[in-house]
């Protein structure tokens, strides 16, 4: 089985993937540099929950949700709306407010820049 470095390579002789791995590079540098620091500052984001927003484009608040193995009916039921709102805030493209993360980090335990990427 090939390693990570390996794979690597062989995907960047490919010019189209060349190309787009080029065109994110400082994209993903920027997002390094965010998950470093929140490291430092003790609020990590554990590699399962990193990897689902990087590579699959998970939204934070599902991919920390089902990292705690809850369900969006638990997650609902602490925050006292439908389990309907929090697939809403799930939604691939969905924007929740500030003060709507503010509270479900609350409610997962955790600190709003985990689910926000902002720092500290």
């Amino acid at each position: 089985m090939a390693g990570m470095s390996d794979l690597k390579k062989q995907w960047l002789k490919d010019p189209v993937f060349r190309a787009e791995y080029d065109r994110l590079a400082p994209e993903f540098a920027e997002i390094r540099e965010l998950v470093e620091a929140h490291t430092r500052a003790g609020l990590a984001l554990p590699h399962e929950v990193a990897a689902r927003h990087l590579a699959e484009a998970v939204p934070l608040l599902r991919a920390w949700r089902e990292y705690l193995g809850l369900t969006q009916a638990e997650l609902a039921e602490r925050l006292a709306v439908t389990q309907g709102q929090v697939a809403q805030w799930e939604a691939p493209g969905a924007r929740p407010r500030h003060a709507t993360l503010k509270r479900a980090a609350a409610a997962l335990g955790l600190h709003v820049s985990q689910l926000t990427l902002a720092d500290v």
